[in-house]
């Protein structure tokens, strides 16, 4: 990394790439704790019905 003349960093190309494989995998693992979280939600709401639907 080194400045030029505009004071902006340049990266090189596999910095930059390698950035961008962490970018994606992060996001990639962020979506799929939400989809989780969701599952987990919908899961519970579904056992909850048909815990009540036994008891009628």
């Amino acid at each position: 990394m080194k400045p030029n003349k505009d004071n902006k960093i340049i990266l090189s190309e596999k910095t930059q790439r390698e950035m961008l494989e962490f970018f994606m995998e992060t996001s990639i693992i962020t979506k799929l704790k939400k989809a989780s979280i969701q599952n987990k939600k919908r899961i519970g709401e579904s056992n909850e019905r048909i815990k009540k639907e036994s008891k009628e």
